[in-house]
């Protein structure tokens, strides 16, 4: 990454001329991003940046570290979630009109497919994406209120009660 062309060498601080306690707190993309440019570029030392925020030396030679390679920074969870929302509403609407049709083989090559897409899309290389493991594919459909049947077909929330009628399941 060039210094010439970053964008937060010349942005202020976002937390303003005051010394700020950043310790335990979870800061955005940008926000280590702009912590990083700062030691990345020479414009402050890192232990006065370390005490000013009450942060750890370390992480912030860490963020310092992404920037200068140009690796992406992410907020609060350390890397972005295998599915964006525009996959997430492809599979939402896959699911949504299945109504117990959709065997497994073929839900699991949507979910690959649309993970490679969001990969695409952030411009990660094929070579480093992985596909879904069984906890994210858990957690998704937890986030899409997707409920998966005995391990052959899928279905939403929505149509359980419709196709179990009055019995409940869950």
């Amino acid at each position: 990454m060039n210094r010439d062309n970053s964008p937060k060498l010349t942005e202020p601080c976002p937390w303003g001329t005051s010394k700020t306690n950043l310790k335990g707190v979870s800061l955005t993309a940008s926000e280590k991003c702009w912590l990083g440019s700062r030691i990345a570029w020479e414009i402050f030392d890192t232990k006065k940046l370390a005490l000013r925020f009450n942060m750890s030396i370390r992480t912030l030679q860490k963020y310092a570290s992404h920037v200068r390679k140009g690796i992406p920074l992410y907020g609060k969870g350390g890397k972005p979630a295998l599915f964006d929302e525009e996959s997430c509403d492809v599979i939402l609407d896959a699911a949504a009109f299945c109504n117990y049709v959709m065997v497994t083989s073929k839900y699991r090559k949507l979910l690959n497919k649309q993970a490679v897409l969001t990969a695409t899309r952030r411009n990660i290389p094929l070579t480093e994406h992985l596909g879904a493991s069984k906890s994210t594919v858990r957690r998704l459909e937890v986030k899409l209120c997707i409920r998966t049947g005995n391990g052959e077909e899928t279905c939403s929330m929505e149509e359980i009660p419709m196709v179990c009628g009055s019995r409940r399941i869950f």
